[in-house]
């Protein structure tokens, strides 16, 4: 009987741990929390300028929709290819539905490499997704469709050939990488960058794998500086820019240190667990093969992070963190939470119960990524087709909206353009990387705000810009404004001057 039952549990064990089964129930278990067909917001932003770069003749009138590639020129010619025919709801389905995999073909070949069995891995990617994919900043590699996405398959890539100790290919997937996102791929080739000085790197092959990076990058960069160098704006006027896109926009993930009352609240307990988390593994080492070379990385990642936040601790106008000096933190999260999944098995003083009190975390933790997929099957598409039906109906294609609703991130009118064919004054969603429309942007979004706020304004600002709509959720007073009709507690007027 005892022998029965151990020869059924081993060929369960047998079947988990088949690289197959470990693939598709992988693929299932991240599908069912982050793939639906509902684009997120930087989706419905990134998608629409993919759109309109590879369809020019698609809403031309939009300024939002028709800024310089620069980093995502790869991203915007394979989404724009797709989306000439596909709708974006079924792209943003099958793009994540593809995307899945091509992360897991990486990261599946890192942990069998580091010898991590099935119960491992499944504790891996819980601890994972439950600490947000990020230690701090906001950032993820699970997620969306967007050009980080292709990214971080190819960094995930360049990190498996590193613990292969194949530095070569490292760089090249690395550089590969960069092509698809330079912030992604160029931070983590500078956390490679110090790991190769932290293992005593050879100086020669340290030059070589630098040319090797800059042989495969060299045609976007210099793409970049040509789109990119003659702004015609002064140095105040690209430090305000600057200070817009990194203060106002994205402090979330740039601006972390302001306001300081910010910071404390909501950064500071995140970047203490960090930190803790590189000062214990500084002075613990793992004495197993493969393991230590993890350690290593992970302090190299956390030498580069460190150094980034004292320098955008200092940076008060934005000018190097609108580079986004903390992204690589998705990635360190992932090697700690391996490091940390490993040395439950490694260090516990109940070693033989290891199995058991992995899968205790499994259990522990399994109810938030059941929360996950709750959400992400709820839900729906923003917006109301009933109020976008009547704006369509009742306006020509070069007729500007002003919408004086909550205009943030939360914004529940994203979809309104590319479902009317009609442009909005502002979108706080959608703001452009270039430095003059990033000032565009500001003198728009402090335009919007005065409106919202002083309704009676709006005559003299239509006398500057072009509104030809106004929509609001409260009656607005004012003799310019016509109201033509009110939908589901939406005013919809008609400026008149």
């Amino acid at each position: 009987m005892i022998t029965q039952r151990s020869a059924t549990f081993a060929r369960i064990a047998s079947f988990l741990e088949n690289p197959l089964f470990q693939f598709f129930f992988f693929w299932l278990f991240l599908s069912l929390q982050f793939v639906n067909a509902v684009p997120t917001a930087n989706e419905e932003n990134y998608f629409t300028l993919a759109k309109q770069f590879y369809q020019p003749d698609w809403m031309p009138q939009v300024w939002q929709f028709t800024e310089f590639a620069g980093t995502r020129l790869l991203y915007q010619y394979i989404s724009g290819f797709f989306l000439s025919f596909m709708s974006f709801e079924a792209f943003a389905f099958t793009a994540r539905l593809i995307s899945i995999p091509l992360l897991l073909w990486p990261l599946l070949k890192i942990f069998r490499l580091l010898g991590l069995n099935f119960i491992s891995q499944l504790l891996v990617l819980l601890i994972y997704i439950f600490l947000g994919q990020s230690f701090f900043a906001g950032g993820w590699i699970i997620g969306g469709f967007e050009a980080k996405t292709f990214a971080y398959v190819l960094v995930l890539a360049a990190l498996y050939q590193l613990l292969l100790g194949k530095e070569n290919y490292a760089i090249v997937f690395a550089a590969l990488g960069t092509l698809f996102h330079v912030l992604v791929g160029g931070w983590f080739t500078i956390a490679m960058g110090i790991f190769f000085l932290v293992t005593r790197y050879p100086f020669k092959k340290l030059l070589l794998s630098g040319f090797i990076w800059l042989a495969i990058t060299s045609p976007l960069l210099i793409y970049l500086i040509i789109g990119i160098w003659n702004s015609g704006l002064s140095q105040e006027e690209m430090k305000l820019a600057d200070f817009t896109y990194t203060h106002i926009r994205a402090p979330h993930h740039t601006a972390i240190f302001y306001p300081w009352e910010t910071f404390l609240e909501i950064h500071a307990p995140k970047v203490l667990f960090f930190l803790a988390t590189v000062v214990g593994l500084f002075f613990i080492k793992l004495n197993v093969k493969g393991w230590d070379k993890v350690r290593l990385l992970y302090l190299s990642f956390g030498v580069m992070i460190i150094i980034n936040l004292l320098v955008g601790y200092l940076d008060e106008m934005g000018s190097f963190t609108k580079y986004y000096p903390y992204r690589m933190t998705t990635i360190a999260l992932l090697l700690f939470s391996m490091i940390f999944t490993f040395s439950v098995g490694k260090y516990s003083p109940m070693v033989k119960y290891t199995f058991w009190i992995k899968l205790l975390g499994v259990l522990i933790l399994l109810p938030n990524s059941v929360k996950v997929t709750s959400t992400n099957c709820s839900a729906q598409v923003s917006g109301d087709e009933e109020v976008y039906n009547y704006c369509k109906e009742i306006s020509q294609k070069d007729e500007v909206f002003l919408f004086t609703l909550k205009d943030d991130l939360g914004d529940p009118d994203i979809t309104f353009m590319r479902r009317t064919g009609r442009t909005r004054y502002f979108v706080y969603k959608f703001m452009p990387g270039e430095p003059k429309q990033i000032l565009d942007w500001a003198d728009r979004y402090e335009q919007a705000l005065r409106i919202r706020e002083n309704p009676s304004d709006l005559a003299e600002l239509a006398t500057e810009v072009d509104i030809d709509y106004v929509i609001s959720k409260e009656p607005l007073a004012s003799q310019n404004l016509n109201l033509l009709k009110e939908i589901n507690g939406r005013y919809i007027y008609r400026v008149v001057l």
